[in-house]
């Protein structure tokens, strides 16, 4: 229960912005372009309030113990020396403004740093990492924070210049709370340093944290692959590392995690397949896109609690739209595909999507006609089937839904649209064979379609002639 708590407390920001994106206030568009302001922040009022009285429960007995066992120092003479340097962070903190005054507190926190680091400077082995699980009260940030701030090769807004004492709680960028399995302790929560700028790799130590439940370091310059350390946070409720240079292949680590509910690693180089078992998840958001993964849309695609799904810019995705898309009904709110490969027909089950307010599936492969069923989805606001290969007419049932505010299906093969249609405040029907409308298609590029064989739509995808005209690529 308690851990529920920490988690749902550090999430409920996240929440709100999801929520803000149904609502229709903010634009869908936004998962598609690199973020450029911090997606979430996460901090407590109480935190503030606290954040100096608590202090003191940083460094403690049982601390400088278990540090000594890690790094096979001694106990006492650790503990004298943590005592030593505790004292002159104080006195360094009464000082008053003056030359020499700031050249003493320079030298003690250039003498702090070097202790931390001849100390932690050794690799933790994953055995260690392990280990460190059965005790979460140990002081994994004592070792993490060096080793993160070693990784880190370039600080141009200088985040980390506090990053120096005993006072964890108050570093920049660090947010503590109530431990889970003890009130009367504090603890590191959450790591934000979103639009930082910052440089480097990600050390194995952040498995370290045990505690942790929000890791945001969108928009930065992090490259290399996500520590594999990270499957130990079984506590983390959120990571969002989009907009860096990561690489490899999709984290499996997240396949480890209870808690994970909000995954954002979109705008980076990872590549290969995507596993399927992250359909299978309980998480609320995925986000993949702008990546190098290559796969085909699994079978279990459908299995999928997600309220927001978005797989756009992956064109070596491909598959086909199962017709098992409706039994998504009950969670999903946001569907983006778009130009990930899909090449299948829009199968009549997706009407049964009635929560569903962001539809987009543009730029892809699709063929046969627009169900009526899509008519069905009253909660519908957004809905993009642009630039794909679209044929017939355009049922009146989906201009009349209520809530439907944009409507886009231009570059497709459509012949007929209702009058109903001209009524939705945006619509886009251009490069169609629509007669009477402007900006249509040649009329002998309509004719040379409409002899073609029509698609032969099945409940497992299609079956169709390829393209004789290829849709242009995406505007995104």
């Amino acid at each position: 229960m308690a851990a529920a708590a920490h988690n749902d407390a550090l999430g409920k920001r996240s929440r709100q912005k999801l929520d803000r994106g149904r609502s229709g206030s903010v634009d869908y568009t936004e998962f598609l372009v690199p973020p450029i302001v911090p997606f979430r922040t996460v901090c407590h009022e109480e935190e503030k309030e606290h954040r100096q009285a608590e202090a003191q429960h940083n460094v403690k007995a049982n601390d400088v113990l278990y540090i000594a066992k890690l790094v096979d120092a001694d106990p006492e003479l650790l503990a004298r020396n943590i005592a030593y340097f505790k004292e002159e962070e104080a006195r360094r903190n009464k000082l008053q403004d003056g030359e020499e005054d700031h050249r003493i507190k320079v030298e003690v926190d250039e003498l702090f740093e070097q202790l931390e680091m001849e100390l932690f400077d050794e690799e933790v082995k994953p055995s260690t990492i392990n280990d460190h699980e059965a005790d979460p009260s140990a002081p994994g940030w004592w070792i993490s924070r060096p080793a993160l701030k070693k990784a880190i090769t370039d600080d141009p807004k200088n985040l980390t210049k506090n990053w120096c004492g005993p006072d964890v709680c108050s570093y920049y960028g660090v947010y503590c709370a109530t431990a889970p399995d003890d009130p009367c302790a504090r603890t590191v929560a959450s790591v934000d340093l979103n639009h930082g700028d910052l440089a480097g790799t990600l050390p194995e130590e952040l498995g370290l944290l045990s505690d942790l439940a929000v890791f945001h370091l969108n928009s930065n310059r992090f490259c290399g692959a996500l520590p594999d350390a990270l499957r130990s946070l079984h506590l983390l409720h959120e990571i969002d590392v989009s907009n860096n240079q990561l690489t490899g292949n999709f984290p499996s680590q997240f396949l480890c995690l209870p808690n994970v509910q909000y995954v954002d690693i979109r705008f980076n180089n990872f590549c290969g397949e995507v596993p399927a078992a992250i359909f299978e998840k309980k998480i609320d958001a995925l986000f993949i896109n702008n990546n190098n993964f290559e796969f085909t849309l699994p079978a279990n695609f459908s299995s999928s609690t997600a309220s927001v799904i978005v797989l756009a810019n992956l064109p070596r995705v491909g598959g086909c739209l199962p017709s098992s898309i409706g039994d998504m009904a009950g969670t999903l709110n946001e569907l983006i595909l778009l130009n990930s490969g899909i090449s299948s027909c829009i199968p009549p089950e997706i009407g049964k999507l009635d929560k569903l307010t962001v539809l987009d599936l543009s730029s892809n492969g699709i063929v046969g006609k627009l169900p009526d069923t899509i008519g069905n989805m009253h909660a519908l606001e957004q809905l993009n089937v642009a630039n794909n290969m679209l044929a017939g007419e355009i049922p009146e049932s989906i201009c009349a839904l209520p809530n439907l505010k944009n409507f886009t299906y231009s570059h497709n093969f459509f012949c007929g649209e209702p009058h109903r249609c001209l009524e939705v405040p945006h619509i886009d029907d251009r490069q169609n064979c629509i007669a009477g409308r402007p900006d249509q298609r040649p009329g002998e590029q309509c004719i040379e379609f409409l002899h073609r064989p029509p698609a032969q739509c099945a409940a497992h995808g299609q079956s169709s002639p390829p393209p004789m005209y290829a849709p242009p690529p995406p505007m995104y």
